[in-house]
C-alpha cells in the first residue's frame, strides 16, 4: 500500500476475509458474503486447524502444516471439500469466492491471512452463550476479541445466538448459576 491508500503495483487485492469452520451458523458466511459483495471485492473464506501449526510459507503464499499431536495421520493442508461445497450454496454466484485452509492459533492465523492478502475487514462469528464460553472469554481465548486488540483492521462480529432484551445475557445466566 502506498501512502496515498492506493494499493502498490502487484499488492493483493482487497478483500473481505471470513473464518470459517464446520457447523458454523449460516449467518457468520451471509453477512460475509453480503459485506464482499457491497464492497465490489473477493469473499475469501479462511478454516483454521488448530491441530496443526504452520511449519513454512511456500511459494503461492500457502503454508505446509504439520499435526500437533504426531500420532494424528498427516492430512494434505486441503480445505475441506463438503465445507467449501455448504459455502458456495449460501452466496451469490456472481460473488468472487476463494478458501484457505490455515494451521495454528486461530486469531493468529486471521490476522496474518488478513495481512498477506490485504483484507479490507475480517468477519467472525460470535460464540453461542453459556458457561464455557464465558470462561473462554474471560481467559482472554476469545478470537473476536483477540482480532479486535491485535491487529488493525475492522473486525465484524456476527452474532449466532442472540439474547432477546427481556432475557439476562449470557455472562449474567451463567453468574447466576454459579
Amino acid at each position: 500500500m502506498t501512502e496515498s491508500g492506493i494499493p502498490a503495483p502487484g499488492a493483493p487485492s482487497p478483500c473481505v476475509l471470513v473464518g470459517v469452520k464446520p457447523q458454523q451458523k449460516d449467518v457468520v458466511i451471509l453477512v460475509a458474503a453480503k459485506l464482499a459483495a457491497l464492497f465490489g471485492v473477493t469473499l475469501i473464506c479462511a478454516h483454521v486447524d488448530t491441530s496443526r501449526f504452520p511449519i513454512r510459507e511456500l511459494p503461492d503464499g500457502t503454508f505446509e502444516s504439520e499435526p500437533i499431536d504426531p500420532d494424528l495421520a498427516d492430512d494434505p493442508d486441503d480445505f475441506d471439500p463438503q465445507l467449501r461445497d455448504h459455502i458456495l450454496a449460501l452466496v451469490p454466484a456472481d460473488l468472487s469466492v476463494d478458501f484457505r485452509q490455515l494451521a495454528g492459533d486461530t486469531s493468529i492465523a486471521l490476522r496474518e491471512e488478513a495481512e498477506i492478502l490485504n483484507a479490507e475487514v475480517i468477519v467472525v462469528g460470535s460464540r453461542a452463550g453459556g458457561l464455557r464460553a464465558n470462561i473462554q472469554d474471560f481467559l482472554g481465548t476469545s478470537v473476536a476479541v483477540h482480532l479486535a486488540h491485535r491487529q488493525w483492521r475492522p473486525v465484524v462480529v456476527v452474532p449466532t445466538s442472540p439474547t432477546a432484551p427481556d432475557r439476562p445475557l449470557p455472562w449474567e445466566r451463567a453468574a447466576s448459576q454459579a
